[in-house]
């Protein structure tokens, strides 16, 4: 549910995202440059997508589909999960993304949006290094 709170200039999750992609892209492109520009020096990459998380309106639903095409879910009253090995879909359920203290979303996400969440091999300072590299 939207908190009314207002976003900085340039800190939706959109403007996040297209950052995070674009630095994920900018080191695969160095590390694959034959003359190694970057290369030897990339402090870090995107290796892999840890999670895709979306906030959902009906859980029994959402579940009773996904079971139907024979997905391992995993459902309790804290988490709803698809598995694929070691991939990972979160389901935000209703009575968690509408607590005005629920912090794994966005501050607008609804239903309908979603998250996805990469695995990083770098510092936390080589990631913003990457961002800020990115604008």
């Amino acid at each position: 549910m939207p908190t009314g709170r207002p976003q900085p200039a340039g800190r939706t999750r959109r403007a996040f995202l297209k950052r995070v992609v674009a630095a994920g892209a900018l080191a695969s492109a160095s590390a694959s440059r034959p003359d190694g520009a970057l290369g030897a020096q990339r402090p870090g990459r995107i290796r892999s997508i840890d999670h895709v998380s979306f906030p959902m309106e009906n859980t029994e639903a959402m579940v009773a589909f996904y079971r139907g095409l024979g997905i391992d879910v995993l459902h309790d009253d804290r988490r709803c999960h698809l598995r694929f090995d070691d991939q990972k879909i979160h389901f935000h359920q209703p009575h968690m993304w509408r607590r005005e203290t629920f912090t794994l979303r966005g501050p607008t996400a609804l239903p309908g949006c979603g998250d996805f969440c990469f695995v990083w091999d770098g510092s936390p300072e080589s990631l913003r290094a990457a961002l800020d590299g990115v604008g």
